[in-house]
Order: structure tokens, then sequence, then C-alpha cells
């Protein structure tokens, strides 16, 4: 969790932005949305290859990344093995020390936070989640609208992330009253709450087969659905992540008490995975985000 100096200083920003002319408005979203898409390439790096692999992606930033020396000089501090309250000390102290107003500033902000994300292994969903809540409304929705564009524009080349992507929506498929709500719903908390590196280690470590997930995602929302999808598709590959979504959809009908024994399966192994120490869930940085803990707890 960023320091109270830093939201002090982005709510300063935002209001500041809103005294621009359109013009100038513009120009500053546009590189709030370049800062976030360099943030996004760098996070897929280390995700796949290893963090070590963006110092060589760090040291040759060019022109096309906006104020490139301070994303540079974070990314190089995280490589050098720096624990995340250091990084983002130096980085605040340089931000301090320099004065930074204006887009330069709020880029600034936006580099510290992605870096620290990609730092943390915060899945990718969630970090872009991140990035965006902390633009200016114009340029959340110049980006969202490109997004969408962009995804329609891919889903009709490529037939197959159109079907993963009608997955994405829904709630789940049981209401409060039903007998399996409880645990299908806590199951369902987790799997969504979960970093990227931690759903790799449950999907591993706990050997979880396809035909489980597949019938556990039954009666899961589309959000902890995308979830799954999303880190196979980054995890393994596409075709992986295309064969689990046609599994899902084509498998035959399932009965609730299939649905909960599925999920009672790999909510078990996450928890047996927490008691053995090879997952780690942390609670006290963010109990709001981990609450289906408490439930677990009592």
């Amino acid at each position: 969790m960023m320091n109270q100096f830093y939201y002090n200083e982005l709510q300063l920003h935002a209001k500041n932005f809103e005294t621009l002319s359109p013009e100038e408005k513009e120009h500053n979203c546009s590189l709030f949305i370049n800062a976030v898409d360099i943030l996004l390439q760098l996070h897929r790096i280390a995700f796949k290859e290893g963090l070590l692999q963006l110092e060589e992606v760090a040291m040759h930033f060019g022109d096309d990344v906006p104020y490139h020396q301070y994303l540079s000089d974070m990314i190089i501090a995280v490589i050098d093995g720096n624990e995340p309250k250091l990084v983002e000390d130096f980085a605040l102290l340089r931000y301090s020390a320099k004065g930074l107003r204006g887009v330069e500033g709020w880029v600034f902000l936006i580099y510290l936070l992605g870096t620290l994300q990609i730092q943390a292994g915060e899945n990718e969903m969630r970090t872009e989640q991140k990035l965006l809540a902390m633009m200016p409304k114009e340029a959340e929705e110049l980006y969202q609208k490109r997004e969408e564009e962009k995804a329609a524009e891919k889903a009709a080349k490529d037939p197959d992330m159109l079907f993963i992507a009608s997955l994405f929506d829904g709630e789940l498929a049981v209401g409060p009253e039903h007998e399996h709500y409880l645990l299908i719903k806590t199951c369902n908390s987790a799997i969504i709450s979960l970093e990227s590196k931690t759903l790799r280690a449950l999907l591993r470590e706990g050997n979880i087969s396809d035909s489980t997930l597949a019938t556990a995602m039954k009666g899961f929302s589309g959000q902890a659905r995308k979830q799954i999808l999303t880190t196979f598709f980054h995890s393994y590959s596409s075709l992986d992540a295309v064969l689990l979504a046609r599994q899902y959809m084509n498998m035959e009908p399932v009965s609730f008490s299939e649905i909960a024994e599925a999920t009672q399966t790999i909510f078990s192994k996450l928890l047996n995975l927490m008691r053995e120490g090879k997952i780690v869930i942390p609670y006290d940085e963010d109990p709001e985000r981990y609450s289906w803990l408490d439930l677990v707890r009592k």
C-alpha cells in the first residue's frame, strides 16, 4: 500500500488537470495511456521471462517512452534486489527533490505504482485495473474505447478469442438460499483475489485437472472464469485456454452437487498448500481483498 504522500500528490495532480484546456487534456491523456501500455508490456516480459529480463529493456528505452529515465531507474532498483518499501522511498524522494508537477509528475506516479505491481508479481488484469483507476476519467475512457476496438478487431480475426471472452460475464450460479452457496462464493472470491503467480502455484502444486476446473467453473462468476482462463492463456498457451473453455462449454450437464464437489477439491487444495507454506496469502497487507479468509478462520 502506497504511503499518504503518494495519494496526496495524486489528488493534487487530479485537481490541476481540471484547469487544463481540452487540447492539453488530450495530450496528457495520450501520455498517461502510453505509460500504462509500457508498464503492461514490462509486466508481460517479467511474467514470462523473469524480472532480470527487464534490465535490457529498461536500458534501451527510446523517446517513445515518456520520461523514460524515471522508469529505467525504478526498474533497475527492483532488479538490484531492493525491497518494495525502499524502491518506493527512493522514487518519492526523487519526485520531491525535483518538484515534479504537471503531466511529468503524474506519469512518474503511474510508473511507480506499475513498477511496484510488477515487483510484487501482481496479475496483469489487476495491475491494469489499478493503473486505470489512478488516471483521469478522460484517459480511462479513451483507453477503454481503444481496448474495445482492438478486442473487436482481434476477435474478428480469431474466433477463439471471442469465444473465450464470452465466458467472462455472469454472476454465481447459485443464490444465498442455496445449500452450496457459501462454499462456491468463498472459493470464487479466493480465485478472484489470487495473484497470477499464486493461482499458477495452486494449479501446478495442487495438480488440479481440467475436468475439475471446468466443473467448478460452472458455479463461478464470469470474473473468476476470466481469472482462470487468462492465467491459462499467459502461463501455458492460448490453445490450453481454448481447450479448457471448450471443455467448460461442451461438457455434459452437471448437478450442483458435482459443482460443489469440484469446488471443494480446489478450495481444499488451496488451504492445504497454505498450511504447507507453498502458498502465502498476504492478508495483513490487504484484508479487504482477502476477506474470504475471514470466513475460513471462523
